[in-house]
């Protein structure tokens, strides 16, 4: 028999290739294993039309009169595939994750974590599902939210909510005084990425209380790299000023001395100073002002709640979490016994860290919750 492979022949195994690669991705995300994860219909819904598009670009390679144009809508197709390609494998290892329960519930609590912060920013929707990734960020296209990658611990959850600020920028539209015409209203007032990122930090502050604070400034900032911008991150320094600016203004004077002055000294002791107040208090109160305005819910208010937790805990008794403790209050009590319990090194005894999140934990699987 004749060999009738040409350049047509090849063309068409590389579409119909592309349609199984298509046709795979939604099959596994549609598994009968992930029916409980409500988030895996938000991102079927969302990555719908990325992959109608490939889909179209992928018959019009069928249907195109010469090959040349065949070969060209099927590279756009393979090319505008990896984004989608990309969320759907890191949802898929998302889930697995939660399910297997490997990360030690942590993705569990991130995902109430996100759907707690929705309940006060309704004007604002994303999908609430937590995959892993090198780092947490803000994904564009699907709208999901990464968590680090290893982490099995309560004490970075916090950093989420700086994330959940990106969704806020991305998503929060008002109609423009004087018009009819909808606008993205911090992406209007806010337009370098350095302010957006400070914003970020607003919100999450906001959101959060003195739990994201903590996690920034005692676990996750760097003080030798503080006065380092890394685009389009303003340096550490600036950050941390603008976070302590807005605990001061929620009234959590006393918690902002304290990790103000544990911050600085960390500064000094790797050669930092303080950044310049007088323009950056400026801007924290244009961006506080500003989303207040537009956000009045968002302002945590839970701390005696938390603080009977912490006390819970640091007396050696099972806190309870019933009633109107969620994660946020979880947090924020955990956060408390740390810096309480600070010490020379940072670190808690086992037996209370164990506790702290276990606490966390059981807030996550409180029954009735939808997972």
């Amino acid at each position: 028999m004749g060999d009738n492979t040409d350049g047509q022949a090849v063309l068409l195994a590389r579409v119909r290739e592309a349609e199984a690669d298509i046709s795979a991705v939604e099959s596994m995300l549609r598994a009968p294993v992930f029916n409980g994860f409500p988030e895996r219909d938000e991102i079927l819904a969302r990555l719908r039309v990325p992959i109608a598009e490939q889909r179209d670009k992928l018959a019009s390679a069928r249907a195109a009169g010469t090959t040349g144009l065949a070969w060209g809508h099927l590279d756009s197709a393979l090319l505008s595939s990896v984004a989608a390609f990309e969320e759907a494998l890191a949802l898929l290892g998302g889930m697995l994750l939660r399910q297997a329960g490997l990360d030690n519930n942590v993705s569990l609590m991130a995902h109430m974590l996100q759907r707690e912060l929705a309940e006060r920013l309704r004007e604002v929707a994303w999908p609430k599902a937590c995959v892993p990734d090198v780092e947490e960020r803000y994904h564009r296209v699907s709208k999901l939210i990464r968590i680090r990658f290893p982490n099995t611990s309560i004490w970075s959850l916090p950093v989420v909510a700086h994330e959940v600020g990106h969704a806020v920028i991305a998503g929060f539209a008002e109609v423009a005084r004087g018009t009819n015409d909808n606008r993205l209203a911090f992406q209007v007032e806010f337009i370098p990425g350095s302010q957006r990122e400070l914003v970020c930090d607003v919100i999450a502050t906001l959101g959060l209380g003195p739990a994201y604070v903590s996690a920034c400034l005692l676990l996750r900032f760097v003080p030798s790299s503080a006065s380092e911008a890394f685009d389009p991150h303003p340096p550490e320094r600036e950050r941390a000023h603008v976070m302590l600016w807005v605990l001061r203004e929620l009234a959590y004077e006393e918690t902002a001395q304290r990790l103000q002055a544990a911050w600085v000294s960390a500064m000094q002791s790797a050669g930092v100073d303080e950044p310049d107040p007088t323009e950056l208090d400026e801007l924290a109160q244009r961006i506080y002002t500003f989303t207040t305005a537009r956000l009045p819910e968002l302002p945590y208010t839970g701390m005696d709640r938390a603080d009977k937790l912490a006390q819970d805990i640091e007396a050696g008794r099972d806190p309870d979490p019933r009633g109107e403790a969620n994660m946020l209050d979880a947090l924020n009590a955990a956060w408390l016994v740390r810096r309480r319990g600070w010490g020379t090194e940072g670190a808690l005894d086992d037996a209370t860290r164990v506790a702290c999140h276990e606490l966390c934990r059981t807030v996550a699987l409180r029954p009735g919750e939808t997972r």
